[in-house]
């Protein structure tokens, strides 16, 4: 189970979202398309105007988020906001009263990542590796990694503050090592040649 949670806790730490995207919601006759929606913090919001004149008016936000009030005609064809606090919002045409909703998310929260726990030499590397622990009195599980999250290798350590592993057993690629120590989780790259 640890491993499977270490695996999940690498690959989300690798794979953390690091783009936005960007929800249209167009203004036609007296309805906003889509009325509601959902975004994670950072998103863009671009409420574009059909016909006429229009304008996206802020009703009710969360503390702390910005207002917004703007006129949507053939001069400024379309607004666009980026919400940085979570919560929900609704907003209205000031001019022809349509409402419309979005919720900003709340990140999920990883758990605490520690990058300083150890240090692994040599790398790359074969046959061995030497791990050195930051945290001295505490026993860590070492786990090594294929991309695909399958574990090649665990091994639980006793306090020290180094500790030889024997990888001969795996062959030549790219690993993750994961260390759990103390309830805290790291992970470094391991590239073995043979």
């Amino acid at each position: 189970m640890k491993s499977k949670l270490l695996v999940f806790a690498l690959i989300s730490f690798m794979s953390v979202k690091s783009y936005a995207t960007m929800v249209v919601v167009t203004i036609s006759g007296t309805t906003f398309s889509p009325a509601t929606f959902v975004v994670d913090p950072g998103d863009t919001i671009k409420w574009v105007a059909g016909t006429g004149s229009h304008s996206t008016i802020s009703a009710t936000i969360p503390s702390g988020a910005a207002p917004w009030n703007s006129l949507l005609d053939g001069s400024t064809p379309f607004f666009l906001y980026i919400p940085s606090v979570s919560g929900d919002y609704t907003y209205r045409c000031g001019t022809h009263g349509e409402e419309g909703a979005f919720t900003v998310t709340t990140p999920a929260e990883v758990g605490y990542v520690d990058r300083n726990l150890f240090s692994i030499s040599p790398n790359p590397a074969s046959g061995k590796i030497q791990i050195q622990f930051v945290e001295t009195n505490n026993p860590a599980t070492v786990t090594i990694l294929d991309f695909t999250g399958r574990q090649l290798l665990s091994e639980k350590l006793a306090t020290g503050a180094q500790a030889e592993i024997d990888i001969s057993i795996i062959p030549n690629g790219n690993y993750i090592v994961g260390i759990i120590q103390n309830g805290k989780t790291t992970s470094s790259l391991l590239c073995i040649t043979k």
